[in-house]
């Protein structure tokens, strides 16, 4: 779940380790909202992830901020 305070370009992204992109759950313009998404454990390419730790950011007009997530089987 994640919030904009302001109408933007948003995108929320999932990155594993490495740094590399796993997944982006949500992208385009927002308005000013409370969001749900649904994780369902597949890379963009359909794959299931395996277990670690991953990396969620969420990227407004006004900013970033990521959190930590652990993924376990």
């Amino acid at each position: 779940q994640y919030s904009i305070a302001e109408e933007g370009n948003v995108s929320l992204d999932v990155f594993d380790a490495l740094g590399q992109l796993v997944v982006t759950l949500a992208v385009g313009n927002r308005e000013p909202a409370t969001y749900t998404v649904a994780r369902n454990g597949r890379s963009a390419n359909g794959r299931e992830v395996p277990s670690g730790v991953y990396v969620i950011r969420l990227t407004t007009p006004q900013g970033s901020s990521a959190v930590r997530a652990l993924k376990l089987r």
